[in-house]
This record gives C-alpha cells, sequence and structure tokens, in this order.
C-alpha cells in the first residue's frame, strides 16, 4: 500500500510537469470499442512483454510505452501500436467516469486516467524493467522507491542538482539530518555506479558522462527544484 502511494504521488507530478502523450500519426483512425481494445492488447501481449523483460522497451510515468534506445521497425510498431490502444481506452474510462459521476467538482481526463494506469504498471513490472521518469531519463523498477525519496527531498528543497551530476544538500542545517544524508549518499553512489558502466560501454570519459548527467539532470528539474550552478550558487528552476 505505502509503494502505491509513493507511485501515485510522483506519477500525479507528471500532470503538472508532464511528460506528455506520444503523439498519434494516424488522427482519422476509427475509434475501437472495448472490447476490441481487449482483443488488441492481447494479441501484443507476448511480444510486449518480451521487449520489457529484454530491455528494449519500457514504460512511461505518463500510462505510455516507448522504446529505451534505438528501436527496430518492428518494435516501432508494437509501440505505437500499444500507445494508440492505450489512448483510445483511457478516453473511453474518462468517459465512463465522468457519466457514473456527472456531479463530480473535477472531471476525469484522459490523462488522470493514464497516470492511474502508470502506478498500476510501475506496480506489475519486473523489477529489472525499464521506467521513463522524464525526458532521455530511465531508472530500473526496482529503484523506483530511491526515485521517489528524491523527488520528495527535491519537493520539500532540502537537495539539489550539482553541475558534478550528482545529488546535494541544499542548506546546511539539513547536512545533520540523517534521512537526507542517507538519502543523498544512497543516490550518488547509484548514479557513480551508473557514470562509470556508462563510461566503459561508451569507452569514454567519466567526467563527461557525469556533465552530461548532470545538463539532463538540470533540463529535467520541475520548477521549484533547486539547482547549483556552476558558480556553485543555489538557485530555484
Amino acid at each position: 500500500m505505502n509503494r502505491m502511494i509513493s507511485v501515485m504521488s510522483v506519477m500525479g507530478a507528471v500532470l503538472v510537469f508532464g511528460l506528455g502523450a506520444p503523439a498519434l500519426a494516424d488522427a482519422s483512425r476509427a475509434e475501437p470499442t472495448k472490447d476490441q481494445l481487449k482483443d488488441q492488447f492481447k494479441s501484443r501481449e507476448a511480444a510486449l512483454r518480451d521487449l520489457k523483460k529484454s530491455g528494449i522497451v519500457g514504460e512511461t510515468v505518463d500510462g505510455y510505452v516507448e522504446a529505451v534506445g534505438a528501436a527496430d521497425g518492428q518494435t516501432a510498431d508494437v509501440v505505437k501500436a500499444e500507445n494508440a490502444d492505450r489512448r483510445s481506452l483511457y478516453q473511453i474510462l474518462a468517459a465512463e467516469i465522468n457519466a457514473e459521476n456527472p456531479d463530480a467538482p473535477v472531471k476525469a481526463t484522459m490523462e488522470t486516467v493514464a497516470i492511474r494506469n502508470a502506478a498500476r504498471n510501475v506496480e506489475k513490472a519486473g523489477p529489472d524493467e525499464f521506467l521513463r521518469v522524464a525526458k532521455d531519463h530511465w531508472i530500473r523498477i526496482k529503484d523506483f522507491p530511491r526515485y521517489t525519496k528524491v523527488t520528495k527531498l527535491k519537493t520539500q528543497g532540502k537537495v539539489g542538482e550539482t553541475p558534478a551530476g550528482l545529488l546535494e544538500v541544499v542548506k546546511p542545517e539539513d547536512a545533520g539530518d540523517k534521512v537526507v544524508s542517507g538519502v543523498v549518499d544512497e543516490e550518488n553512489k547509484a548514479r557513480t555506479a551508473e557514470y562509470a558502466a556508462l563510461a566503459k560501454k561508451e569507452s569514454g570519459d567519466v567526467s563527461a558522462i557525469a556533465k552530461r548527467m548532470a545538463e539532463r539532470n538540470a533540463s529535467n528539474a520541475r520548477i521549484g527544484d533547486m539547482v547549483k550552478g556552476a558558480n556553485g550558487e543555489w538557485r530555484k528552476k
């Protein structure tokens, strides 16, 4: 239950700072029924499951799937078809929710339904499957609990991103907080290992990888998050 609450809290941020639903090229296609969608999901279920287990495709926090890296034509077709059907299903479910609750002060939307579905997908995913949490930022499902802790501390203004590609405590008074420092140490240990692995894979320099990740993290920072500049000063994005 606690994991689901954490998942929903982070997924909910997508509604404000969202990644956006995948664009669909064929806007003229006839909308399928729920029964048709069920059959279509079933027809590609095995292929999609294999792509996820192989690390070729992952879920996203906005309720869709995406290729983790470069995708061949067959993978791209599976992703496109899956996202088109998910989008149709989200539209149908939002309409049904609104019809059942006509007096609700807040109407269901395709986006809110998608966020709920994303949370369920995280709960069902294998630990080594991928989840896109921001633009060009993929994590393993098993790392999602740590990601939610980091996100919470960022929201509180206690930690922020640095030019070194690592996390850092913003205020000196929080440095002695064992919970905060523990999350920072755990995150930075994981990042350091990730950067070293990427440098080895790309036959590159670890410092260059860290700089690239720092730029990505700063770019993906949400409004209000703290980011340290090259001059060593903190600023709110």
